[in-house]
């Protein structure tokens, strides 16, 4: 079974990731007068997979935001996809140029059926997108539900959903926020077996928000912890998994003078 389809349904194989990766540097971010990251610089190397944790206004959401240079975001400093800086590009074509996929929190499911939901987010792509049978392959409980409307599925359903549709586009980089928000443990583990067979057929890197440790330890390899619009602490997902005392530190780091200042305007 093929991976593509479309323009160039010939190939088996899903197109060749540049292996640059995303390289942010002093990255100052504004919403309005209010600052909700500072100096924020990190690497995130093609192919790898990285975790973003911190309590509730950290910075986590506006850092994957500045990543796509977008959803009202004003960035300064200097964020290069690929070795490509892209601070004067509009949010469609880093997007589209660089093969990057968000997948927000809220999931934005559109009141069509499943089908046609991975069909709509397939348009617009310039050269590449999946197959949808392939896709429903990644979450096998999907195909059940193909002709229906897909703002009747439950929670979890929703979630594979929003993932599929990110498959569509066949991702050099996915970006998903906080995807095992709220949800069961067994819906928790059909996204981590979807999300691993995408990436193990993609070679997509991955960057996720969650606080979720079992979905962490499975997709991620490296982790940076934040509090405040700024990095704490970085280091491996393994050393996170065997010191809970770690573990509580970075997710709910000490109050302070600057603790909360991430929380205005509804931001994480």
């Amino acid at each position: 079974m093929t991976w593509l389809s479309g323009r160039r349904a010939a190939i088996t194989e899903p197109p060749a990731a540049p292996r640059a990766g995303i390289v942010a540097t002093g990255i100052d971010v504004y919403y309005g007068r209010h600052r909700a990251l500072e100096e924020v610089s990190l690497t995130v190397p093609g192919g790898s997979a990285l975790a973003i944790l911190g309590r509730n206004g950290a910075g986590k959401t506006t850092l994957l935001r500045s990543i796509v240079n977008g959803f009202g975001v004003q960035v300064r400093g200097d964020v290069l996809v690929d070795g490509v800086r892209i601070g004067a590009m509009a949010t469609d074509e880093v997007v589209t140029r660089h093969g990057i996929a968000f997948v927000p929190d809220d999931r934005r499911i559109f009141p069509l059926t499943v089908t046609e939901n991975l069909r709509v987010a397939a348009l617009g792509s310039r050269e590449w997108r999946a197959d949808v049978t392939r896709v429903l392959g990644l979450f096998p409980f999907l195909e059940a539900h193909a002709a229906q409307l897909a703002t009747t599925l439950s929670g979890g359903e929703q979630q594979a959903l929003a993932i599929a549709r990110a498959a569509m586009r066949v991702p050099r980089y996915l970006l998903l926020d906080e995807p095992g928000e709220g949800l069961a443990p067994v819906a928790v583990q059909r996204l981590i077996d979807g999300v691993c067979q995408l990436r193990e057929e993609t070679g997509c890197t991955l960057i996720l928000v969650e606080r979720n440790m079992e979905m962490i330890a499975a997709l991620c390899d490296t982790a940076i912890g934040m509090s405040a619009g700024r990095i704490i602490w970085t280091g491996a997902v393994s050393e996170l998994r065997d010191n809970p005392d770690l573990l509580e530190q970075v997710l709910l780091p000490a109050t302070g003078p600057e603790a909360g200042t991430g929380d205005h305007h509804g931001i994480s």
